[in-house]
C-alpha cells in the first residue's frame, strides 16, 4: 500500500490544506446521498483526497446509460446488475484502500433519512429529484450538519453549502416544494430519468461539489 505521505504530498504542499488540513480530512466523515453523475464524481474526489470515512446511499442499479457520465461505474457493473452504492463503494476502496467506505442500498424516505445519513461531519446531496432534496435538507437541519448541494441546467449549474444553524438552508432558497413544478421545468432541471444533458456539465458541478465538501 502506498505511504500516505506520498499519496497526499501534493495536497500537503498546498498551503491552505497543509499537514493539519490533511489530518482533518483523514478524521472526517462524509455521507453522499445519490451516486449519479454528481455524487459519483464528488465521492471519487473525496476518497482520493483522503477523507477517512465515506458512506454512499443510493437505491438504483447501474444502467448502461449511466456510463456516459457517472465515472465510478464500468460495463461489468451493468452486466452484473450491481447496485450503485455497492459498485461505488467497491471502486472507492480500490482507489484508496486507506479509507473506510460503507454502502446503503435504500430509498431515502422521511422514515429512514436520518438513519441512512448517519451522523457524518458533512452531507453531500447528489440526488436527482426534488422530493429527496427536501428530505436530505430536513435531515441535515435536524442533525445540525452542513450539506453541499449541486444541480444542473443544461450547460449551467448551481452549487451551494447549506447549514441551517450557521446560515441558510435549502428551503430558504426554494421555499415551495419542487414537486409542484411543471413537467417541462422538471425535465430542464435534470430531475427526470430521461432528461438530456452532457457529461461535461455534470463533471463541472460535481467537481465544484467535492471542492465545497473539502473546504
Amino acid at each position: 500500500m502506498p505511504e500516505p505521505e506520498e499519496r497526499y504530498s501534493r495536497q500537503v504542499r498546498f498551503a491552505p490544506i497543509g499537514a493539519e488540513g490533511q489530518a482533518r480530512l483523514a478524521a472526517a466523515s462524509v455521507t453522499v446521498v445519490g451516486c449519479g453523475a454528481l455524487g459519483s464524481l464528488a465521492a471519487s474526489y473525496l476518497a482520493r483526497a483522503g477523507v477517512g470515512r465515506l458512506r454512499i446511499v443510493d437505491r438504483d442499479l447501474v444502467e448502461e446509460s449511466n456510463l456516459q457520465r457517472q465515472i465510478l461505474f464500468v460495463q461489468d457493473d451493468v452486466d452484473r446488475l450491481r447496485p450503485k452504492a455497492s459498485a461505488a463503494a467497491a471502486h472507492l476502496r480500490r482507489a484508496n484502500p486507506a479509507i473506510e467506505v460503507e454502502e446503503r442500498v435504500a430509498d431515502v424516505s422521511w422514515r429512514n433519512a436520518a438513519d441512512l445519513i448517519g451522523r457524518p461531519d458533512l452531507i453531500v446531496d447528489g440526488t436527482d429529484n426534488f422530493a429527496t432534496r427536501y428530505l436530505v435538507n430536513d435531515a441535515a437541519v435536524i442533525l445540525n450538519k452542513p450539506y453541499v448541494w449541486g444541480s444542473i441546467y443544461r450547460f449551467e449549474g448551481q452549487v451551494s453549502v447549506f447549514w441551517a444553524q450557521e446560515g441558510p438552508q435549502y428551503r430558504d432558497l426554494y421555499p415551495e416544494p419542487q414537486a409542484a413544478a411543471t413537467e417541462l421545468q422538471r425535465e430542464e432541471w435534470g430531475a427526470r430519468r430521461d432528461a438530456a444533458y452532457p457529461g461535461s456539465s455534470r463533471a463541472a458541478v460535481g467537481t465544484s461539489t467535492s471542492a465545497g465538501s473539502a473546504t
